[in-house]
């Protein structure tokens, strides 16, 4: 309220103030009091009155006061506009607190409700900061070095450069968001950052390495190449018949070496000889000895050993005793043990001599024979003497000699 006075004197008619304006507020009426400050009924001073008075104006606030709202959004820098973005008017009622609930909008971080004291020339204004709303980047694949990301803001410009691990060859970047636009240049990529966390791949192939051997004729069953995610494995040692195996040389061996073992995360092509020592070797010697019959043969077969792959004379029997030996064969003997050898020894013949005494009349037997074959000797003695028996090398010998030994013989009767 507000308190109006004048000074009044003789008057002729009754006395009413003209109505005031303020700004914000309707006006609603007077309102009169008496000098004691007492109200009164009238609201006029009427002719005749005495005392003073007191006019105080009544006001109605307007609900249709203006109040304004600045909206400010943080850019992708993280930072504000001079002018506002977006400038709202709102009307309420003068000279009282409004709550500010500020809108959503998408990607920003809404501010929290305000209050704001209406005033009565409609100046009153507020200013609502957004800010704005940050996504991460996640950079996945096995063949790069991990790469540190912080929150970025939406619609900035990312830029990300991967770096290779040993052993990777790059292959593309990838996205988990399908619509957004990738900017690839090799092992760089950019992209405008979207309103969600966002997951970037760099696709990467592992480099195959191939792994040769020098068995020198061994045999084994080992990998011919690896990545370097291959998982560690060792080498199967080689085997070859005849021989022993004595070690692996080769790339990052320094000596050799019975194991080598190449671990996950090796790189680089790589080569390794087998190196062997001949361990003796079977080989077989058959010797054939010609049966009397003059067409078949008795075989011995005898083992022998030599080292693999050597050149060796392979031995005769130590006794062939009536037979002729043949000439002594200069081998190989194969690492696989497949050598043999055959010796085909023939038969002796000899000679059978038979001299007599005066008491033999005739002798039959007399001819030469086959070593081992059975021999009869028939003697007829003159009258008046008796047959003693047979006589070789000067001892008497039965009757029946069958046996002859390896050099011609004479027997004396």
């Amino acid at each position: 309220r507000r308190q109006r006075q004048m000074c009044i004197r003789d008057r002729t008619e009754s006395i009413q103030p003209t109505a005031p304006t303020r700004p914000g507020y309707d006006f609603a009426g007077w309102s009169l009091y008496n000098e004691n400050d007492e109200p009164l009924q009238e609201t006029s001073i009427s002719i005749g009155s005495t005392g003073d008075r007191k006019f105080v104006a009544n006001w109605t606030p307007r609900t249709d006061t203006k109040y304004t709202v600045f909206i400010y959004l943080m850019n992708e820098n993280g930072e504000y506009s001079i002018e506002p973005d977006e400038t709202k008017e709102y009307f309420g009622t003068t000279d009282t607190e409004t709550t500010i609930t500020p809108d959503v909008i998408d990607g920003y971080i809404t501010p929290s409700n305000t209050k704001l004291t209406i005033s009565a020339n409609g100046e009153s204004s507020i200013e609502l900061r957004y800010i704005r709303s940050t996504y991460t980047v996640t950079v996945i694949g096995n063949g790069i070095e991990s790469i540190s990301t912080e929150p970025y803001y939406w619609g900035k410009t990312v830029t990300l450069n991967a770096t290779l691990l040993n052993g990777y060859n790059f292959s593309d970047w990838t996205a988990n968001i399908p619509d957004i636009q990738l900017n690839k240049s090799g092992t760089t990529v950019s992209f405008i950052m979207p309103k969600n966390n966002i997951t970037i791949t760099a696709v990467t192939t592992a480099i195959e390495y191939s792994i040769n051997y020098n068995l020198d004729n061994g045999t084994a069953q080992n990998p011919t190449s690896y990545t370097v995610e291959t998982p560690t494995f060792s080498l199967t040692a080689p085997t070859r018949t005849g021989y022993i195996f004595d070690g692996w040389t080769g790339t990052d061996i320094t000596e050799m070496t019975m194991n080598v073992t190449i671990t996950q995360g090796s790189i680089g092509d790589r080569e390794y000889t087998a190196h062997w020592s001949s361990a003796p070797v079977a080989y077989t010697v058959n010797h054939y000895l010609q049966d009397l019959d003059l067409q078949n043969y008795s075989v011995t077969s005898i083992t022998n050993y030599a080292q693999a792959d050597t050149m060796v004379d392979a031995p005769l029997l130590d006794d062939y005793t009536g037979f002729t030996a043949p000439s002594i064969q200069h081998v190989q003997v194969n690492n696989d043990g497949s050598t043999v050898v055959n010796y085909y020894y023939t038969r002796n013949s000899y000679a059978l001599t038979i001299t007599r005494d005066d008491g033999i009349l005739s002798f039959s037997g007399a001819d030469t024979y086959l070593y081992g074959e059975n021999v009869t000797l028939v003697a007829r003695v003159y009258q008046y003497y008796d047959f003693k028996g047979w006589q070789l090398d000067n001892e008497i010998v039965s009757v029946s000699y069958t046996h002859l030994r390896a050099h011609e013989t004479v027997l004396d009767l």
